[in-house]
């Protein structure tokens, strides 16, 4: 059975001038009197959303074939569970976090200068 999400995702003002990224993350979850568990293989996407001064609303439609049996969350049939998407915008770094430093030298001799 074939999941389809529809949403918008709007940049402010700053994200669109400062070229801000996401990881944008979509799931799907069961909610089943009040408690919510996330669907086996219910990621409908996991990727990156890059806004620019272009780019200032970014409508998406992403979508995933699951077995009807990893949508059926019913517990009973007279307490239906519900089946909702979960989108998550995470900031990224504006870059590539790195495990070097900068560079500082210890114990350098000091060189004293003529007056």
């Amino acid at each position: 059975m074939a999941s389809r999400v529809s949403y918008v995702i709007a940049a402010t003002n700053d994200d669109a001038t400062s070229e801000r990224s996401y990881r944008e993350l979509v799931q799907l979850f069961s909610d089943h009197a009040g408690i919510e568990s996330l669907i086996s293989g219910g990621t409908i996407s996991d990727g990156v959303v890059v806004f620019t001064t272009a780019a200032t609303s970014i409508v998406r439609e992403p979508e995933k074939t699951l077995p009807l049996a990893a949508l059926n969350q019913n517990v009973s049939p007279l307490q239906p569970a519900l089946i909702r998407a979960r989108v998550v915008l995470t900031p990224l770094p504006p870059a590539a976090p790195s495990r070097e430093s900068n560079v500082v030298t210890l114990n350098q001799p000091l060189i004293a200068t003529a007056a």
